[in-house]
Parts: structure tokens; C-alpha cells; sequence
């Protein structure tokens, strides 16, 4: 073979040896942004981009009031007890949807946002049939406003996400599924007013006291229910978690929003 075949079959093989080196080491390995990716699946990763777009959202409500007079002591000794605890999201910057119950009696109510920051709050308009309260707050711009989503388009199965304030743990988050819909709950007499809540949503996502007013999500980040009550026979969560559907506050909330002041909304 001559010198100059001999060099030509030398680079032949040579790019190819080169060629299949290239294709062997991006075929077969993994990038290294990869790798360096959290162990975290991708409905895991779901939930986490709901939290963090949504948690200044959702507040801890407490209302307070004092111990009665106690003759002797000053009104200042007299020590204040926190008479209710719930849960709310903002539907706007500085109005706060949660369950008229939650507030219900309450004198001092106080909503604690995500970051530990404290305002006091007012009631501005209710609704005691679908148990319904917007309280108003001085606006921020820390303040994140929810997406309302349509809960007719619920289905049995799809995910929730709750996040609220049980038992004053606050700002916890619990997830599961939608167990059922349209869940015909039989009205009832709630401080002298009929409270109905009709087609109400079942979810499994943990529920309990101090969740009442917080919202539910779906995988959209859309909430789709406001967390009311549960079905126990021990007062604590069981797996039966309702919900007013979103809908109604939809239809509820125009109405609300025009029993506040002109001059309240635009402080």
C-alpha cells in the first residue's frame, strides 16, 4: 500500500474512532445540570410552585377579647383570650375571603401574614347563608392575590391542596385528592341564621380546626374551594373535609364587595 493510501485510511479511521467517541458520551451519560437536580418528582415539584407562588396569600385569623371585668383589677391587668382561629386568602389586595364563622362574636381580630407580620383587621360585609366574611386590611404590596378557578369543573380523584393554620400551626400545608362533589349537606342553625352550603366539595386533604376560611387548590394553583367543616365523630380529622365550591363565592363576593364603603376601598 502506498505512503499516501496509508495516510488516507489513517484519517478514515481516525474520524470515525472520533466520531463514535462523541456519540458514546452524549448517548450514554447524563448532563450535568441533571445531576445536580434535587431528588424531587415532577408532582412534587407541582405542589412545591403552588406554595411558594401562593403561601403570601393565605393569613392566620385570631379574634381576641378580654377576660369580663374583674372588680379590684384595671381594665390594662385584665389579660385578653383569643376567642376563635381560622384561616383566609386575599381576593384582593387588602380584602380577606374566610368563613363567616371563623369571626363570628369575635372583637380584636388580628390576621398574621406569611412573613410573622401582624395587622388588625375589620369586617367589612358577610354573607351568613354560604358563611362567607370579607375582612379589609391596609393593601401591601407583599400581599399575593389568588386565582379564582371555577369548581364546576371539578372531578373526583383530581388533586388538593390545603393551606391554612390547624390548631394555630400556621401556614401548613396538607394535600390529597377530591373524594366526592355535590355533596347535599343539610342546612343548619348557626347562631339564629340558616347556614346552607349546597353541592359541597369532599376532599381527603387533612382538615381541621383553624382551616376553616383557608383555600384549596388544584394542580392549576387555582383555588377551587374554601375549606368550611368536617364530618368527625371526635372533632378532628377523619378523612371527610368540605368545602364551600369556589362558584358561589364567585357568585357571593360582587354583592359583598359592594356593602364596603367607597371611601374604605380606596384607603
Amino acid at each position: 500500500m502506498s505512503r499516501l493510501r496509508i495516510l488516507l485510511f489513517g484519517l478514515i479511521i481516525g474520524a470515525l474512532i472520533g466520531v463514535t467517541t462523541v456519540a458514546l458520551t452524549g448517548v450514554g451519560l447524563p448532563s450535568q445540570a441533571h445531576s445536580q437536580d434535587p431528588a424531587v418528582t415532577t408532582e412534587e415539584s407541582n405542589t412545591i410552585e403552588i406554595i411558594e407562588k401562593y403561601q403570601n396569600a393565605v393569613v392566620h385569623i385570631t379574634t381576641r377579647s378580654a377576660h369580663p371585668q374583674v372588680p379590684g383589677m384595671s381594665s390594662s391587668d385584665v389579660p385578653e383570650i383569643i376567642e376563635g382561629s381560622g384561616s383566609g386568602f386575599f381576593v384582593e389586595k387588602g380584602l380577606i375571603l374566610t368563613n363567616e364563622h371563623v369571626i363570628r362574636g369575635g372583637t380584636g381580630i388580628v390576621v398574621v401574614m406569611n412573613d410573622g407580620s401582624r395587622q388588625n383587621a375589620t369586617v367589612v360585609a358577610t354573607n351568613a347563608e354560604l358563611d362567607l366574611a370579607l375582612l379589609q386590611v391596609p393593601p401591601r404590596d407583599t400581599q399575593v392575590v389568588v386565582t379564582l378557578g371555577s369548581s364546576s369543573t371539578v372531578r373526583v380523584g383530581q388533586k388538593a391542596i390545603v393551606i391554612g393554620n390547624p390548631y394555630g400551626l400556621e401556614h401548613s400545608v396538607t394535600t390529597g385528592v377530591i373524594s366526592g362533589t355535590g355533596r347535599a349537606l343539610e342546612p343548619f342553625i348557626f347562631d339564629g341564621d340558616v347556614v346552607a352550603i349546597p353541592q359541597a366539595i369532599q376532599t381527603d386533604a387533612a382538615i381541621n380546626p383553624g382551616n376553616s376560611g383557608g383555600p384549596i387548590f388544584n394542580s392549576s394553583g387555582e383555588v377551587i374551594g374554601v375549606a368550611t367543616s368536617i364530618l368527625s365523630p371526635t372533632g378532628s380529622f377523619v378523612g371527610i373535609g368540605l368545602a364551600l365550591p369556589i362558584d358561589l363565592a364567585k357568585e357571593a363576593l360582587p354583592k359583598m364587595m359592594a356593602q364596603i364603603p367607597s371611601s374604605s376601598r380606596s384607603r
